[in-house]
């Protein structure tokens, strides 16, 4: 099998800041992009008219799901 040139992904200066805005506010504003979840939490990347968010959940068993959301563009 020949070699395979090895690409990567550009290095890019992201974003990563903090938001008050709850997650389901976003929704209301936007839609999701990609999404990676699972019973315990997950990720989900945010398209707004105002930027990209990346919110993250926590599903505690026997506790309220949370977020916290992070502002990418």
């Amino acid at each position: 099998m020949a070699d395979q040139p090895t690409t990567e992904a550009p290095k890019v200066p992201t974003k990563n800041d903090p938001v008050s805005t709850p997650m389901s506010d976003l929704l209301k504003d936007g839609h999701v992009e990609a999404a990676m979840m699972d019973a315990s939490g997950g990720f989900y990347i945010i398209e707004t008219s105002k930027g990209r968010y990346r919110c993250e959940v926590e599903n505690m068993s026997g506790k309220p799901a949370t977020s916290q959301c992070y502002s990418i563009s």
